[in-house]
C-alpha cells in the first residue's frame, strides 16, 4: 500500500480546502494504518472540529488513541461514535475491548452483547479477526463469548453429536 502518497495527496488536498472534512478523514486513516497514531488523532480532531458527527473520524481516533494505550481516551472516542450512530456494531465492539483493557468487564460485556444484538456475523468475525493481534489474557473473554454466541446461535443436537 502507498500510505505515504496518499498522505502526501491529502496534504495538498486540505491546503486548497482546509475545510475539507473527508481528506482530514482519509488522511487519519492513512496515519492509522501506518502506525502513526499520534498524527492520526490530530487528523481527526481536524475532521472533528469541521463535523463533529462523523462516527466513523470518532470511530478511527478511538482505534488510535486504544493502539497508544489510551484506553479512557479511546471507550470516550467510541462511545462519541455510537452516540451518532447507535446502530454502529464496530464502535460498540471496540468500546467493549477498551472496557476490558480497563478490567470493567460488566460494561465491556454489556457493549459487546450490544455489537451481536446489532450485527452477530459482523461482530463475531471482526472479534476473531482482532484477537489475532491480541495476547492470552482474552482467553476468559474468549470463554464468555463463545457462551454469548451458543446463546445467539445454539447448534443443534446434530452438530453436537458431531464433537
Amino acid at each position: 500500500r502507498r500510505y505515504e502518497d496518499a498522505i502526501a495527496s491529502y496534504d495538498r488536498a486540505v491546503e486548497i480546502k482546509p475545510n475539507g472534512h473527508q481528506a482530514w478523514c482519509n488522511r487519519g486513516d492513512a496515519f492509522k494504518n501506518l502506525g502513526l497514531y499520534k498524527d492520526a488523532i490530530a487528523s481527526y480532531d481536524k475532521a472533528l472540529a469541521i463535523k463533529p458527527d462523523d462516527h466513523g473520524a470518532w470511530y478511527g481516533r478511538g482505534i488510535a488513541l486504544y493502539n497508544l494505550g489510551r484506553y479512557e481516551e479511546a471507550i470516550t472516542s467510541y462511545e462519541q461514535a455510537v452516540a451518532v450512530k447507535p446502530d454502529f456494531h464496530a464502535g460498540w465492539l471496540n468500546r467493549s475491548l477498551a472496557l476490558s483493557k480497563q478490567r470493567r468487564f460488566q460494561a465491556s460485556s454489556i457493549s459487546f452483547r450490544k455489537a451481536l444484538e446489532l450485527d452477530p456475523e459482523k461482530t463475531i468475525n471482526l472479534f476473531f479477526d482482532g484477537l489475532i493481534h491480541q495476547t492470552p489474557w482474552l482467553e476468559g473473554f474468549l470463554k464468555f463469548a463463545k457462551k454469548v454466541v451458543l446463546k445467539f446461535n445454539p447448534p443443534e443436537d446434530s452438530q453436537l453429536d458431531a464433537r
